[in-house]
């Protein structure tokens, strides 16, 4: 972008000139001066600006000093295109990739990644994103010590790829992939020549001092005197803490309100001085676990690199409270391991009814039946005179008895089975 200087105006003599560049209209806080030639110049100037915000309307106008004061043109206007803004990614031995995404409405884009060797000739499944941005999808095909590259597309063609990053497998396991390993114009073509595993170079974080309900997060390597924010991406409700980084690039924030026994994953974003709008921090993501009330603080680290007690993604549910494990429906009141509330669905429902049965079978049926027999048998001991129609009496119950038992054991039978033909996995139907 630039200007014209038409006029040198009196004294004829121009002391600075240059650039200013924001989100809203005059702008005079964001400039970049530009070398002025012996003093006096007239003519066009220009400068080439990067690290702007993706999809976001900026205003421009050009400026120039003497000593009378500071001139400036017209506004001009233009909108950069809209792509994917990734602030976190790492990549799991499993192959499983989990993002943070700073896009508008990030639940409702239809997002996968693509990833190669050489070139994107490989695609994940969709990405399942929260309204925080926090996704995961799964990369299938890998194979040991390879360099691959990746990015995220967006699958309807609206919204421009993201930066490419790379990541190397290893036999066994995969180093995990922290955002600084971006291939930009000018990086070595050669990709074994990037380092790519830890140790982790750029901006960084640790949890510290985690209770039931807090915690403090401290950055380090950060750019002295920049914005940044911490984000809790793994629910929905916990305000961001934002933080400015002192002269040594380090700044610390906390968290309170936070439920106990609870795993959160946290995500660091930069709020970029021209625009106001949180870019990339390029920076790991931190998983940690709110402590039970009766244990002691703890430390946590990023992923990636040791800690006390690091949480281990996996596919079962950890309870929301010491209190929340009761009960007959279990979704709704569990977390899985990204964070995210388990929500009902037609399986809970089929495990319902089977506990339902179960418990009439098992802790209602037998029980009853068992003293039912005892009280049959019992009138025909004791029937006396009357044993004819005690008798009866008693075989009328040992019928039913035997009949509900019948009626019940087949109800179960028929469950299990139904389930069975659907699919379901036999360890919670009972067997």
């Amino acid at each position: 972008m630039g200007a014209t200087i038409t006029s040198l105006g009196l004294p004829a003599s121009v002391s600075e000139r240059g650039i200013c560049i924001g989100i809203t209209a005059s702008p005079s806080i964001t400039c970049v001066s530009i070398p002025v030639v012996r003093g006096a110049t007239t003519g066009a100037y220009s400068r080439t600006i990067t690290g702007l915000t993706s999809g976001t309307k900026y205003f421009f106008r050009g400026y120039a000093k003497n000593t009378i004061g500071t001139g400036y043109s017209p506004d001009g206007t233009f909108t950069t295109e809209n792509g994917i803004v990734v602030t976190a990614s790492v990549i799991s031995s499993s192959g499983l990739i989990e993002v943070v995404i700073l896009n508008d409405n990030p639940d409702k884009l239809k997002i996968k990644a693509e990833y190669g060797e050489g070139n994107f000739g490989l695609k994940s499944n969709f990405f399942s994103f929260n309204k925080k941005g926090y996704g995961t999808a799964t990369l299938t095909a890998l194979r040991q010590g390879k360099t691959y590259k990746y990015r995220l597309f967006d699958d309807t063609g609206v919204l421009k790829p993201s930066d490419t990053y790379v990541f190397t497998t290893t036999p066994g396991i995969f180093s995990y992939a922290p955002l600084p390993w971006v291939i930009t114009s000018g990086a070595p073509t050669d990709q074994s020549s990037i380092p790519i595993s830890p140790p982790f170079v750029g901006p960084s974080f640790t949890a510290s001092n985690i209770t039931s309900d807090s915690v403090t997060l401290n950055a380090k390597d950060l750019k002295s005197g920049e914005t940044y924010t911490f984000k809790i991406v793994s629910v929905d409700g916990i305000p961001d803490v934002q933080i400015t980084a002192n002269g040594e690039g380090t700044a610390s924030g906390s968290f309170s309100s936070l439920n106990s026994n609870q795993n959160y994953i946290v995500a660091l974003a930069k709020r970029d001085p021209t625009s106001g709008i949180l870019v990339s921090a390029e920076a790991p993501l931190v998983h940690f676990t709110t402590l039970k009330s009766n244990l002691p603080v703890g430390d946590y680290n990023p992923i990636g690199t040791p800690a006390p007690t690091p949480f281990t993604p996996s596919t079962s549910s950890t309870p929301l409270g010491p209190t929340s494990t009761g009960g007959l429906v279990k979704c709704g009141r569990t977390v899985d391991a990204n964070g995210n509330v388990v929500q009902c669905t037609f399986k809970d429902l089929l495990i319902l009814f089977n506990d339902v049965v179960k418990f009439i079978l098992f802790d209602m049926v037998v029980p009853i039946t068992a003293i039912m027999f005892f009280y049959a048998g019992f009138l025909m001991i004791t029937g006396g005179g009357e044993s004819a129609s005690s008798r009866t009496k008693a075989k009328k119950i040992f019928t039913n008895a035997v009949i509900g038992l019948v009626v019940a054991v087949g109800a179960w039978v028929i469950v299990h089975t139904l389930l069975s033909v659907l699919g379901y996995d036999a360890s919670w139907i009972g067997l």
